[in-house]
Parts: structure tokens; C-alpha cells; sequence
């Protein structure tokens, strides 16, 4: 890998877009952003957990970020990089370094080929040792993620292992080249929830070992925080735009943009006491924004209780607040505190209904 910058920075995105023309009916056409000019990084070994609501681009995103999709506009860079400036040398260096772990096991390996094809094709595509080696490679591989004996699975079609043994096989699969980053898009969801922390842990101990950089999908903030933790980074990501970014400990106990914490107030409270009295935040309106048709202004200013005027104008900028980022202009006034919990009432903003 001398080819590339030794630095912490793994990856890093500028301004990330990337826009699909959809049908809309039979002779109608749509502009559609699934990213909307998304900028992040991701330091080595460690976990940024990117969180919204289903369609609002979170896998685009990931995809994009590992090269699987090219973006309309912007960059992403490895190691410095920008990746679709790479020569074919290169870029094959990156694709072996930076993997990809989907959310279905029962699609995402090929029902033809036994367990040691699956691990051993990318071997052999990126020739990472020699055919001595390989054997030993692939048991090893399937070992690191809990499945024993490895001679014996190895040996099987995904059809013959349950779902958690295909999550595996799956994770093993991305860890076998020994990458740098791995995206994980949702990796848990389709799984019992008998299962979902076995695999989280065993993810959790792959990353310490190899000091792997992790993008974690998902819908869930509980999850996110189990993965990323006090050190790593939560992006909220709502209709392709980044509206909050910061340490996953700021983020979930003091969140800033009113959608953050519309989908922290979602999860559900396992106190049955607290359960009753729990309210939920009053949006005003529960259904997600057609992406096709996002506001002109702020794309959530159409469900966001507490927007006024400009928020129907204007796009909000991601600006610092602290330690963590936020595209809100609640939050705009240098040297005005806003209270998180009712920051309309500070601004004199109406709270909708």
C-alpha cells in the first residue's frame, strides 16, 4: 500500500452527491438526492454509526463510500486519495482494503458455491497468498467470527446454516482480505434478536484486533451507541442530508436538531412506569417527506414542530456547536445559548401543532 499517504484519516468525504433520475408514473421523470453533499471522515480503528429513517440514504452513502456507486458530485478520499482519480492498480488496493457486509444473508451469498468459494474467490481475485495458503486463510477467517470447526462449515452451501451462521459467513467474507474499513449496512436486522448481540460483539472483537475502521448503518440509535460507544461518531442523515454529526456520547444525550431527537424519542422505554408517561415528539407529520419532493428550505421544516419562516427558505448549514455539528437554525445566533428542550420558545418560534 505504498501508493497511498500513511495517516490516521482512513476516509474522508467533501461534499458527497450523488442524484438518481426516477419514474414518476408513466411519462413523468424525478430528480432524486439520495446524497445531498455529505462531508465526513473516519480516523483509523475507529466507528462512525450513520442513523435515519429507511430512504434516507444511509446505504447510498455507504456504497458510495467504498466505490460501489460513483458520486454525482464531490469526493471521497482514501488515504488522501480522491478514489476515482485512481489508476486500476490502485483502485483494486482500496477495493481489497475497504469492505462491505449487507444487510441480507440470505441474498448476499451465492447459493451455488460453498462456504470456502465464497471466502476463497476474493482471495484469489485480490491474490492475497499463495494456494498453500489459502486453506488456512479461509478456516482462519471463519474461526475469527465464531464458526467452528471450520473445515466443517466450510464445506457447506448457505442453504444448510441458519441465519446467524450466514451473518457470519457474511462478516467473514469482508474480514478475510483484512481490510482497513469496513461499511456494515445494518447487519443485524434481518437476524432473531436472540442473536443480534453476538454478532455485534463479535464485530466489536474484530475491530479491536485489527484496529478496523467501522461504518455502521442503521435505523436504530440504541444499536448505534452499542457500536460506537464513548470514542466513536454518530451522523444523522435525514432525505440525503447530514443535520447532526458528533461523539456518539454528545449526540444521544444532548442532541441537537429536532430530528435527532424525534428518533430518540421514538425508542422504547423498557421502565413500564416511565413508559406511561413517556411522550413521544409531535411532528407534524409522522410519514417520511417524498424525496422527490423535498422542501425548498429545510428538508424537514414540514415536520419539524418548531420551524418558522426562514427554515421554508433556506437550507441550514452544518455549523459547529461545541463538539458536535448541526444544520438548524434554531441553533444559528453566535453567543445566544438554545435550550434543546424547548429551543422554539427561546427564538419566540411558534411550536406547530
Amino acid at each position: 500500500m505504498s501508493d497511498f499517504i500513511r495517516s490516521s484519516e482512513i476516509l474522508r468525504t467533501e461534499n458527497l452527491t450523488v442524484s438518481f433520475t426516477v419514474k414518476k408514473g408513466i411519462l413523468k421523470k424525478a430528480q432524486l438526492n439520495a446524497v445531498d453533499g455529505v462531508s465526513v471522515s473516519i480516523e483509523g480503528g475507529t466507528t462512525l454509526a450513520v442513523v435515519g429513517e429507511s430512504g434516507s440514504g444511509k446505504t447510498t452513502f455507504g456504497k458510495t463510500l467504498i466505490g460501489l456507486i460513483k458520486p454525482s458530485a464531490g469526493a471521497v478520499y482514501y488515504r488522501g486519495q480522491n478514489i476515482w482519480k485512481m489508476d486500476r492498480k490502485q483502485f483494486m488496493q482500496f477495493r481489497m482494503k475497504a469492505q462491505m457486509i449487507y444487510q441480507d444473508p440470505y441474498s448476499s451469498l451465492n447459493p451455488r458455491k460453498k462456504v470456502y468459494d465464497i471466502l476463497a474467490i476474493p482471495i484469489r481475485v485480490h491474490k492475497l497468498v499463495d494456494l498453500e495458503q489459502e486453506q488456512a486463510a479461509v478456516y482462519s477467517a471463519l474461526e475469527d467470527v465464531g464458526l467452528f470447526p471450520a473445515a466443517a462449515f466450510a464445506e457447506k452451501y448457505p442453504f444448510e446454516l441458519s441465519g446467524g451462521q450466514r451473518q457470519r459467513v457474511a462478516i467473514a467474507r469482508a474480514m478475510v482480505l483484512r481490510p482497513e474499513i469496513v461499511v456494515a449496512d445494518e447487519p443485524i436486522t434481518m437476524l432473531d434478536a436472540s442473536l443480534r448481540l453476538g454478532v455485534l460483539d463479535t464485530m466489536l472483537s474484530l475491530q479491536k484486533r485489527m484496529n478496523l475502521s467501522l461504518l455502521f448503518i442503521t435505523h436504530d440509535l440504541g444499536m448505534a451507541y452499542y457500536i460506537a460507544g464513548t470514542t466513536g461518531k454518530i451522523a444523522v442523515i435525514y432525505l440525503g442530508s447530514l443535520v447532526e454529526y458528533g461523539p456518539a456520547s454528545e449526540v444521544l444525550k444532548d442532541p441537537l436538531h429536532p430530528y435527532t431527537k424525534a428518533l430518540l424519542s421514538a425508542l422504547p422505554e423498557p421502565d413500564p412506569i416511565k413508559s406511561r408517561s413517556k411522550e413521544l415528539m409531535k411532528l407534524r407529520n409522522m410519514e417520511p417527506t417524498d424525496p422527490t419532493k423535498a422542501p425548498p428550505g429545510c428538508k424537514f421544516s414540514d415536520r419539524c414542530p418548531f420551524a418558522f419562516e426562514r427554515c421554508y427558505r433556506e437550507r441550514p448549514l452544518l455549523s459547529d456547536k461545541g463538539d458536535e455539528k448541526v444544520a438548524c437554525f434554531l441553533y444559528d445566533v453566535p453567543g445566544v445559548p438554545i435550550s434543546p428542550e424547548k429551543p422554539a420558545k427561546r427564538r419566540g418560534v411558534p411550536t406547530g401543532s
